[in-house]
């Protein structure tokens, strides 16, 4: 929206919603707190502020707050469970909802609120809004630590803990979280593609259980390639869904001593959780590339596709009109036939055209061919179909319930809605000759031939009039003949042979 601050939000959603962000936050808060923390209460980041920022961006703004006081209440309790100091349990807890509303408020104004985070041009915002967040909030968190809380750890590598903690956090579950809120209305968040995409799961999960049970192992590195391969056969929503996972699994494995990383620092924990957070990282920086790849190729395929759609509507439909040109009318003419269906063709040509283009200019007499197609449209209804034949010469393949001698009924009330007048010659009448011909069995060329001789003697019959071609069956007579509409003309008239 022009001269906002900020890009729309999600569309409002339900309380089904609410309640899964509500024991997402939970799980998540459980997960951090209980599995993936070490001894002196540490941890590589921090995820349930993803579930808090997502309500703030799909939720109603009071369902919003609701959903932030029942996390208090959780982060609460799961702090108590963990034997966290209690004042500093309060302050965690007050301090999420802080980051989530700034997070919520980044994402919606540079990245987009309605946007697939795991795209690259999005995800790369959404990460400098992640330490921007992040480090307001610890900066807020050290400074009630060290003022009033009497807490004697450097602020400096505090403060930088925090803010790789919850900033690693929301980088890792936010794309996520996202994902799993809009995927509701969805099957699936994964789109499997064969075999491969099955093998490339299977290699990351075994590499990832191996990994970090075994304590002196190098194969964590064999998981930049399975990611790799992993987003190209099961896309980016997978692959972040699989980077969430291997994380958690890799941060509790640390937490509690086990696995390379922990092998590197075996005395000091906060050194283990700064080698986790640059591994995270490192994960999402392997996928970049291919997803900037596929990314690339899917709009790139969408593009073409486009351009297929226009080439073929431009192949088969009026520049002007919009509708159907001669080719496409004939072939569904030739189909109708095909099937052995009785086949109703009228064709159509405004009296008079040239006065009109010479008299109010041809813009005029593009606009009133404009309105005419748009009655066309509307005579022809769902089943029929109409077309443009060129110039201001225009047609009708009419419903099967049209045919035969409900013709007649249905081109009486056509030429009286043509009579209306039109807002492109200053509200002024035009008339319309109009030439019918049906048949069975026969070819396409013949018939479309057909209603061309009818539509030639209503022009010479002293226009605005439909004539309705047919056959004469005598062999005396040797020439088809065309009957007028009892309603619109008096008198029946032959038509010249063909």
């Amino acid at each position: 929206m022009t001269g906002s601050l900020c890009r729309p939000a999600e569309a409002e959603t339900g309380s089904r919603s609410f309640v899964f962000l509500l024991v997402w936050f939970a799980l998540n808060a459980l997960a951090t707190r209980v599995f993936c923390a070490d001894p002196e209460g540490y941890s590589s980041f921090w995820t349930a502020s993803s579930a808090l920022a997502a309500g703030f961006l799909v939720l109603p703004l009071p369902r919003a707050l609701s959903l932030a006081a029942c996390c208090f209440v959780i982060n609460m309790l799961v702090n108590r469970l963990v034997v966290m100091d209690a004042a500093e349990g309060a302050l965690a807890s007050l301090l999420n909802p802080f980051q989530a509303v700034l997070a919520a408020w980044g994402i919606r104004r540079f990245c987009g609120a309605t946007s697939d985070l795991t795209r690259v041009r999005r995800l790369i915002p959404f990460a400098f809004v992640a330490l921007a967040s992040a480090g307001m909030e610890a900066a807020v968190g050290v400074l009630v630590e060290v003022r009033w809380l009497g807490d004697t750890k450097p602020a400096p590598s505090e403060w930088l803990q925090w803010v790789f903690c919850d900033a690693t956090g929301l980088l890792v579950s936010m794309p996520v979280t996202m994902l799993l809120v809009r995927s509701r209305s969805r099957r699936t968040i994964l789109r499997l593609r064969g075999g491969a995409a099955l093998l490339a799961i299977v290699a990351t999960a075994l590499c990832t259980l191996s990994a970090f049970a075994l304590p002196r192992s190098g194969l964590f590195l064999f998981l930049f390639p399975c990611l790799v391969v992993l987003a190209g056969t099961i896309g980016m929503a997978g692959v972040f869904t699989a980077i969430f996972l291997v994380a958690l699994y890799a941060s509790a494995m640390t937490a509690h001593g086990i696995g390379p990383i922990a092998g590197l620092s075996p005395d000091g924990s906060l050194l283990r959780e700064g080698l986790m957070q640059p591994f995270l990282a490192s994960l999402f920086l392997a996928v970049l590339p291919i997803n900037a790849m596929l990314g690339e190729r899917q709009r790139t395929e969408a593009r073409l596709r486009i351009a297929k759609t226009r080439l073929e509507h431009l192949a088969t439909h009026d520049t002007l009109t919009g509708l159907m040109n001669r080719q496409r009318f004939r072939r569904r003419v030739a189909a109708v036939l095909g099937r052995g269906h009785l086949a109703t063709v009228l064709f159509l040509d405004i009296d008079h055209f040239k006065q009109i283009n010479d008299g109010f200019g041809h813009q005029a007499g593009d606009r009133l061919l404009r309105d005419f197609a748009g009655r066309l449209l509307l005579i022809a209804g769902e089943s029929g179909c109409a077309a443009r034949l060129g110039g201001d010469e225009f047609a009708l393949l009419l419903p099967d319930e049209q045919g035969g001698e409900g013709a007649r009924a249905f081109c009486a009330e056509m030429m009286d809605r043509f009579r209306v007048p039109y807002a492109a010659l200053g509200h002024k009448r035009v008339t319309v000759s109009a030439g019918l011909a049906s048949g069975a069995g026969v070819a396409a060329d013949a018939l479309l031939h057909d209603a061309d001789i009818a539509l030639y003697e209503a022009k010479a019959g002293g226009r605005d009039d439909v004539r309705f071609f047919k056959q004469t069956p005598s062999p005396a007579a040797g020439r088809p003949a065309s009957s007028g509409n009892d309603g619109l003309s008096a008198r029946l008239q032959e038509c010249p042979a063909a």
